[in-house]
């Protein structure tokens, strides 16, 4: 990788001509279509040259943890390089490959997950394989449910939902029982609001609507112990964090924060870890979970816990970022995966850690100055 250091200068000067004005630069990368690049001409005389190089590689090492020493605080090692066949052979826990099923007449069906396909026992009474996918269409949107139950394995369509423009601009697809009738339904996080439809005919059982778009995570536990699922959505575009419940019939707004609707200006961003809705710290409640940059004005990000029945701010910790937490030595508490930060940058390498939370912080078992953790789940 090079970096001109003539062309950058070129092109900075360029822009600051072009959009001197104030306001006529509004966001980060120039405009909402993020062109982020200026209309004139540019004079470049002498060839680039490279002023400098920085490799962007980095050694892979795998993290072990042993779960029979529970007791010890910290059991956390750094092993040697992985080999060249490690992904290969682990490819399938860490949700690389896809799903493989054997079907009637020797068959063999390969199946793969997506923001627009979900794979498992979907309708309670058939069996698996089957996918629920989305085709987004504006107005003709709808969901369909495929099965493999034929005789000679070929698919059929059990169901396709009512076209509508509810489930436009999808983000995600998940599952939860609503209601508490036993059932997990299809849960769809749409354009403005969360719609759910019923597994076994595609039909729209009941919807919540924010009032701002809602793209972002959709994460599904019993947050109350009522026996239905409650729903925690992060909305990434225009900024928000909500809570649905089911009760009367009906999904309602349990606690919203509308922390950012502002879709040009975005002064703030938000990220997830992989699981933000869980019992992070060990008290029998669920926590809902996310890292947001620049909420307090200091252009820094900050890890957010916050009472996921109540949505009160229970830790707020700033230049950090949280990855995932899970239970890695067996002892039913889980730890915190992340790094450490310093300005808008987060997903490189940096002071990693691994901690326990305490009041007003972490509680750090082990760390290194220049690590990166997986963009996937922490096994």
């Amino acid at each position: 990788m090079w970096v001109s250091l003539q062309a950058a200068v070129a092109v900075v000067i360029l822009a600051s001509i072009c959009h001197g004005a104030e306001g006529d630069w509004p966001v980060w990368r120039h405009d909402a279509a993020l062109t982020g690049r200026t209309a004139l001409q540019g004079e470049l005389r002498d060839e680039p040259a490279v002023a400098w190089s920085y490799s962007l590689t980095g050694m892979q090492g795998l993290l072990v943890m042993d779960p029979q020493k529970a007791g010890e605080a910290s059991t956390a090692t750094c092993d040697a390089p992985l080999g060249a066949g490690y992904l290969n052979d682990t490819a399938r826990s860490w949700g690389v490959r896809p799903f493989v099923y054997e079907l009637a007449a020797g068959k063999t069906l390969v199946l793969s997950e997506s923001a627009t396909r979900r794979v498992g026992k979907i309708h309670p009474d058939l069996p698996e394989p089957q996918q629920v996918t989305f085709t987004d269409a504006k107005e003709r949107s709808r969901l369909t449910l495929t099965a493999w139950d034929t005789p000679d394995g070929s698919p059929r369509v059990v169901w396709s939902s009512p076209p509508g423009k509810a489930a436009t601009e999808r983000w995600n697809i998940c599952f939860g029982d609503v209601d508490g009738d036993g059932i997990d339904e299809i849960v769809v996080a749409g354009h403005l609001g969360v719609m759910v439809y019923d597994p076994r005919d595609g039909k729209l059982k009941t919807e919540c609507r924010y009032g701002h778009r809602s793209r972002g995570l959709i994460a599904v536990a019993d947050i109350d112990g009522d026996g239905a699922d409650e729903f925690l959505n992060v909305a990434l575009f225009q900024i928000a964090v909500e809570v649905c419940d089911y009760a009367d019939g009906k999904l309602r707004v349990l606690w919203g924060d509308k922390i950012e609707l502002d879709i040009f200006a975005h002064p703030r961003m938000i990220l997830t870890p992989f699981d933000a809705l869980c019992d992070i710290d060990g008290d029998g409640k669920h926590e809902a979970i996310y890292n947001i940059y620049n909420d307090h004005g200091d252009e820094q990000w900050h890890l957010v816990i916050r009472d996921a029945l109540t949505g009160d701010v229970r830790w707020d910790i700033p230049k950090t970022v949280l990855n995932d937490s899970v239970d890695l030595d067996g002892d039913g508490r889980r730890e915190l995966v992340g790094i450490h930060t310093e300005g808008r940058f987060c997903q490189g390498f940096g002071p990693a850690f691994i901690a326990h939370l305490k009041p007003g912080g972490l509680d750090e078992l082990w760390s290194r100055d220049a690590a990166k953790w997986p963009y996937r789940r922490v096994r």
